[in-house]
């Protein structure tokens, strides 16, 4: 497996090298590359590079945000006090049953994983600067439920079904 996550992390590290750069001068196009990225590329594939393909988005939507907004916490965009509100209540009930749970640390690391998606949609959050960037944000969003749909598609072909019968019941 480690062999396996090197060749593959190898093979990110290059296209990255390659890609972040070109896509850094276009920021909506490399926020839509992000959106398609973590939608598809973690679905079918190993452990290992789904964790380095999730780092790699991590980081770079982080970089985005420290590039744009650097550690001026007045400047960070506010998230609604409706959410605030949301996200309060949602912490607190996890926290309680996380300690009165007999899988006490599987609850923390649940937390933990939550917190992490909650940043990284926070990122995207706060990406958003007009109208047209929620256009790649949804396109990205229509590009990726294709490209699932179409590998769905493709396996089961590939597995023998006859797709032409489907709609004969």
């Amino acid at each position: 497996i480690l062999i396996e996550f090197k060749e593959y992390f190898q093979i990110g590290f290059i296209l990255a090298l390659i890609v972040f750069p070109l896509l850094a001068k276009n920021r909506k196009l490399l926020l839509y590359f992000f959106i398609v990225l973590m939608l598809t590329v973690v679905g079918e594939l190993g452990t290992e590079l789904r964790t380095a393909v999730n780092v790699f988005c991590f980081l770079g939507m982080s970089f985005l945000f420290f590039k744009d907004y650097g550690l001026d916490f007045k400047r960070y965009p506010r998230i609604p006090k409706g959410m605030l509100y949301f996200f309060s209540l949602l912490y607190f009930s996890m926290l309680i049953s996380s300690i009165f749970s007999k899988y006490m640390i599987t609850g923390f690391l649940q937390i933990f994983y939550i917190s992490i998606l909650f940043y990284l949609i926070y990122m995207f959050y706060s990406q958003i600067r007009s109208t047209e960037e929620i256009k790649y944000y949804i396109l990205g969003i229509i590009t990726a439920s294709l490209a699932m749909a179409l590998s769905s598609l493709i396996n089961l072909l590939l597995a023998g079904f006859d797709i032409g019968e489907l709609g004969n019941n």
